[in-house]
């Protein structure tokens, strides 16, 4: 491939990379011994200028990105394959990362330099693990992505709760590394290739290529592991649990989108061509188990960073159940219910985690509620929407589940799997009249507080209710895009 094309696709990356060496340098230029040697109020302008230069280096990847978004190739040595699922995604979590970091900027948990370094890199490892096409690569950027989460859970360091998960999470992590790195050893062992395209040849040519398919368990248990899928899901509740708002909504929104495009963009064609994996009603029975127990879990949970993990496990499950046939509906599916998961549990966030509110809990919000009805009729759409009501965007992720597995000629699956969405979404309309009708069962300080929820943020969370609410207007087209995409660059 043309060496300028090539350098025209890595123009994101390399803007990341001028972005966090410059902020390396500044920071040792400034007289800053390490990170987390910075004296208090020596430099109290370091971590804006660091703040305002990743926000200005999503801006410019992201306007680079969607101008690049119609080309495909590869690049770095065929490393990094670009094609249009790999460039919607990619623009996707740069979108997203920049809300995210809109909203945070000013919250006094970000006022410090490391938080905004570890952001950026936290960033690019699930920007750039989108389309990394061979595994070494996506192996590395696993790490990174991995490390600074670490980072990120355990910046609080006068909390020992902050300190405990971060420890747990590195060993539970340190666990998926070591099935990431076992699946790349054992695909090389049998087929002497990390790129995902040559395993992907490979494994057409193989007539049982059924050890393919042991090598791939592992990085497919990784994968679970970061989303968070049951039965991966047990470092989440407690490491969500003691978050702060700005790291649990990087976690909450990020990884999600990141980690279900890769799936879909490396490893999904992988097993589609083994023809040995994706016709087993196992990955069914999985997700349906991870959508109870999730269910299950979060009701009554009095604490919302909890609930969004349960919530989060429960979510997963029905991107699991769609990966049961393999066909172009279930990798439509999976793609519009992680696309619409991250919108919906960023808008979940903003409104319970926003700093009036005080400590992240259900009494507290309905305290809030007490003098600003508004937030709990805005929780109320959110609520419904997890539960999958129309027009909301969470019916339409439900309902293209739901007709990927009918389509395919799984209609028992298709019918049990709407009865189970149907039984979860009584929990959450009683939990949102819940917040909407009945007082706080205690007397918070939260109520005093104004309800002013600034004009930027206001505005942010404005604009996605928008993309909530009109959904039902954006459905048909993006299907139609997608059946396009589908035909003209995947099929063939």
């Amino acid at each position: 491939m043309n060496a300028n094309l090539e350098l025209l696709f890595l123009l994101p990356d390399l803007i990341f990379a001028f972005s966090l060496a410059l902020s390396v340098s500044f920071t040792v230029l400034s007289g800053v011994n390490g990170l987390y040697a910075l004296p208090s109020g020596k430099y109290p302008k370091l971590h804006s200028l660091a703040a305002y230069q990743l926000l200005v280096t999503v801006i410019f990847a992201l306007l680079v990105k969607a101008q690049l978004f119609y080309l495909h190739g590869t690049a770095f040595g065929s490393a990094f394959s670009f094609s249009g699922v790999s460039n919607l995604a990619q623009l996707l979590t740069l979108a997203l990362g920049l809300l995210v970091y809109v909203y945070v900027f000013t919250l006094e948990e970000t006022q410090t330099l490391e938080f905004w370094i570890f952001s950026t890199l936290f960033l690019y490892a699930n920007y750039a693990l989108v389309a990394s096409s061979d595994l070494l690569l996506a192996f590395l950027l696993f790490e990174l992505q991995s490390f600074n989460s670490y980072a990120l859970i355990a910046l609080a360091r006068h909390r020992v709760l902050s300190l405990e998960a971060a420890l747990k999470y590195f060993l539970l992590g340190t666990v998926g590394s070591i099935f990431f790195l076992l699946s790349v050893a054992l695909v090389y062992f049998f087929l002497g290739t990390t790129s995902v395209t040559d395993i992907f040849l490979l494994s057409i040519s193989l007539e049982q290529p059924y050890f393919v398919v042991f090598a791939m368990v592992p990085v497919i248990s990784a994968i679970l592991l970061k989303l968070s899928a049951f039965p991966f899901h047990m470092w989440a509740p407690d490491v969500y649990g003691v978050l702060r708002t700005p790291v649990l909504l990087a976690f909450s929104v990020l990884p999600k989108l990141a980690f279900w495009a890769f799936f879909l963009v490396a490893i999904l064609p992988i097993l589609i061509a083994t023809k040995a994996f994706l016709d087993s009603s196992f990955i069914f029975y999985l997700g349906v188990a991870g959508i109870v127990f999730g269910s299950l879990a979060a009701f009554r949970q009095p604490d919302l960073r909890r609930f969004v993990a349960y919530s989060g496990v429960a979510n997963m499950g029905y991107c699991v159940c769609a990966l049961l046939t393999g066909s172009g509906l279930s990798y439509f599916a999976v793609l519009l219910y992680a696309i619409s998961y991250s919108i919906v549990a960023m808008l979940f966030i903003l409104v319970a985690g926003h700093p009036s509110l005080g400590e992240l809990s259900l009494n507290a919000l309905k305290a809030r509620v007490v003098v600003n009805p508004i937030v709990g009729f805005i929780m109320s759409l959110v609520l419904l929407t997890l539960a999958g009501f129309p027009p909301f965007i969470g019916f339409f992720a439900k309902y293209s589940v739901i007709v990927s597995l009918w389509g395919s000629n799984f209609g028992y699956y298709s019918a049990f799997l709407a009865f189970i969405t149907t039984l979860g979404a009584v929990y959450y309309v009683v939990l949102a009249a819940d917040v909407y009708f009945y007082p706080a069962k205690v007397s918070t300080g939260v109520v005093n507080r104004p309800a002013d929820f600034g004009s930027a943020r206001s505005l942010l969370l404005a604009l996605l209710l928008l993309v909530n609410c009109f959904w039902i207007f954006v459905y048909p087209l993006v299907e139609a895009a997608f059946v396009v995409v589908w035909v003209f660059f995947i099929s063939l």
